[in-house]
């Protein structure tokens, strides 16, 4: 659950800053913000969909428990 939470929040910042960068409000070059806007993008989707099961299982939701996340 940690795992996914952080993934979440680190690569929420990582699109962010890479959308600073892209605009050019902080150094870098755009090729660098686009990168890391893509990579963001996609290691930005197991944290969610986790941290989505997580908070179902958590607050009691049908068909929804701690054993449908997969172990890391």
């Amino acid at each position: 659950m940690d795992f996914a939470v952080a993934l979440l929040v680190f690569k929420s910042l990582s699109i962010i800053a890479s959308l600073i960068m892209v605009m050019h409000q902080i150094g870098g070059d755009r090729v660098y913000g686009i990168f890391f806007a893509g990579l963001g993008s996609v290691l930005f989707l197991p944290g969610f969909y986790h941290t989505w099961i997580v908070y179902y299982a958590y607050k009691g939701y049908k068909d929804f428990s701690f054993d449908n996340i997969p172990p890391v």
